[in-house]
């Protein structure tokens, strides 16, 4: 009997701490604003889209402009601080990938709160050819306002 009532405590309390917020990266969309930085001067921002799910990055605007539609990143921190009462989720990734054409493509970013922000650079033979900044907001499912 004891055994029974401390399984539907545990049971009722990880019910209870279930989220419906995803955990680190995973799960979230984000439509940002995307620039690229050539000889100092920035170009006309572009729309795009990136999403995290399965501990990959994806972009349709990285795969056609840089050959990285679909990159395995990696958190290198994935913590939470609190605001005003409020946990708020600050996390720093990075990702790497060899393209088609053996240009390397190097991410990294940064999620604080719900917004994000980073940088994508373009190496041909250890040579920057490209750079880009990203930031934007997380996207919200349908369904929800």
């Amino acid at each position: 009997m004891l055994a029974g009532g401390m399984l539907l405590i545990i049971a009722t309390a990880a019910f209870v701490w279930k989220s419906d917020e995803p955990e680190g990266l995973d799960g979230r969309t984000f439509k940002v604003t995307i620039t690229e930085t050539k000889k100092g001067k920035a170009g006309k921002p572009e729309e795009g889209e990136i999403s995290f799910k399965s501990g990959k990055m994806r972009s349709k605007w990285f795969g056609t402009e840089m050959g990285a539609e679909v990159v395995k990143y990696e958190l290198v921190v994935d913590s939470m601080y609190t605001e005003d009462g409020e946990d708020i989720p600050y996390i720093e990734f990075q990702a790497e990938i060899t393209n088609k054409l053996e240009e390397v493509v190097k991410f990294s970013g940064t999620l604080d709160g719900y917004s994000l922000q980073g940088t994508a650079e373009l190496f041909k033979k250890d040579k920057l050819k490209r750079h880009v900044d990203f930031i934007g907001g997380q996207k919200e499912k349908k369904g929800k306002k």
